[in-house]
């Protein structure tokens, strides 16, 4: 029984927003293929991008470190990188990690997105 993670990838409205939501478990065996769907939507035309973690169970040290990976690439390109969770799975370990202040988190799609505009 194999680790299981899946992503939808939409594009939104004007000023080139991605939207990518995750599902499932976020852990060593998936990492990889987080990291390649982050690093497929972190490039231009993409201006801004919303990352939807509502649907993740779990959230390890090596997703950390994608999350982490994507924040700065999105800084260096000038790309918004915008975090949507409520989920404690998520925001515990960025709390206790201290890397809640590398993100801004959103309760919302919709709330992302309108402060992209």
């Amino acid at each position: 029984m194999g680790q299981q993670i899946s992503f939808d990838r939409k594009t939104v409205g004007p000023g080139n927003a991605v939207v990518l939501a995750v599902s499932g478990e976020i852990d060593l065996l998936t990492s990889d293929e987080f990291d390649a769907q982050l690093k497929s939507v972190l490039t231009p035309p993409n201006e801004t991008v919303v990352l939807d973690l509502s649907g993740v169970r779990f959230l390890s040290s090596a997703g950390l470190s994608v999350l982490l990976a994507s924040a700065e690439a999105a800084k260096a390109t000038d790309i918004a990188f915008r975090l949507v969770t409520t989920e404690r799975v998520i925001l515990r370990p960025l709390e206790i990690t201290g890397l809640n202040s590398a993100f801004t988190v959103f309760g919302s799609v919709d709330e992302a997105l309108a402060s992209a505009n």
